[in-house]
């Protein structure tokens, strides 16, 4: 399996970039939104008079990390593609190849629906689980590490808490 994923690992590094963008987006947004509420909403340092200027100013601000996020996790969708798409069609190529080299008595002997569902159903599953482990595994790791650190940033008696658990 190896031989055919190191071929495409270069699409899934980009992929794993464009996701860890998507995923820094998304963790910046809970911050943004607290400055909005304590600073431009609440504004208690100066006897609660809102602040609208900030307001809008980190509103935009949060509306453009969604797009840039929003980019990203379009950029990884096409790049993750990429990688199961050319490992399935290297396998589904040399599978095909083997296939061929096999005898008539060999064919009947697997039967033919049973080469085919190894050749389409079989390997597209193998593509499925590339996606999923390129998409899952990154995604899960750098939200779980990064909601772990703002946690800490915002308050450290709070982000242990959330450590331990």
């Amino acid at each position: 399996m190896w031989n055919y994923v190191k071929r495409y690992l270069h699409f899934a590094v980009i992929a794993a970039l464009f996701m860890i963008g998507e995923v820094l987006m998304d963790l910046l947004q809970p911050g943004l939104m607290s400055r909005i509420v304590d600073e431009g909403v609440l504004d208690l340092s100066h006897n609660g008079i809102g602040n609208l200027h900030l307001i809008l100013t980190l509103g935009l601000t949060m509306i453009g990390l969604v797009l840039f996020g929003g980019m990203c996790g379009s950029l990884n969708n096409v790049f993750v593609h990429m990688t199961g798409q050319n490992i399935g069609n290297e396998i589904r190529k040399d599978c095909f190849r083997k296939i061929m080299s096999f005898s008539f008595p060999q064919m009947d002997t697997f039967g033919t629906g049973s080469l085919v569902t190894r050749v389409t159903n079989d390997i597209t599953q193998v593509q499925n689980l590339v996606s999923q482990f390129v998409r899952g595994m990154i995604r899960t790791s750098m939200l779980m590490q990064g909601s772990i650190f703002f946690m800490f940033r915002l308050n450290h008696r709070f982000g242990q808490i959330v450590l331990c658990a």
